[in-house]
């Protein structure tokens, strides 16, 4: 995983790619948190080749066990969940065990909540999209069936030319 992260120098890589190193990193919470943690990736095979900016799928990993997994004393479920929509990339990462609050990007951008490490992580994932993508494409957060889910949504590519 630290060999991966520290070699990867492309500014898009694979949505295979990601999802490897995202299982990866879940594989070492899968030791930390034993029989208490279920992981699952739902990623249609056609989908794999799609372009997205590295590491943004494990940070959201990361917050899923921050603020689901660490929180609960019973089994927690952490998702990924991807899907083409039109010419959008859509990428899910859901937990149960916590909630997302109401304007949580909006208020970590403009500083009224404080970034305790994890905040800081999601500001910068939705920020590079936007500067590689434009301001229609992000980050965003929604709460639905008792899972905070956080959605990432940039343009659906394979080709990396475009963005040369």
């Amino acid at each position: 995983l630290l060999r991966a992260t520290l070699s990867n120098k492309k500014p898009l890589v694979s949505l295979d790619y990601e999802i490897s190193l995202a299982g990866s990193y879940m594989t070492i919470q899968k030791i930390r948190f034993e029989d208490r943690l279920l992981f699952h990736v739902e990623c249609p095979e056609e989908l794999g080749k799609a372009l997205i900016l590295p590491l943004t799928i494990q940070p959201l990993l990361e917050n899923a066990i921050r603020y689901g997994m660490e929180e609960m004393m019973d089994t927690c479920e952490i998702s990924i969940r991807t899907m083409k929509e039109g010419g959008l990339l859509i990428v899910e990462v859901s937990n149960e065990g916590s909630v997302f609050e109401d304007g949580l990007l909006e208020k970590l951008q403009d500083g009224t909540k404080n970034a305790h490490g994890f905040g800081i992580g999601l500001v910068n994932i939705h920020q590079r999209i936007q500067m590689l993508f434009g301001d229609s494409y992000g980050l965003s957060f929604k709460n639905q069936d008792e899972k905070a889910i956080a959605i990432i949504t940039i343009p659906y590519k394979t080709e990396e030319d475009d963005y040369a």
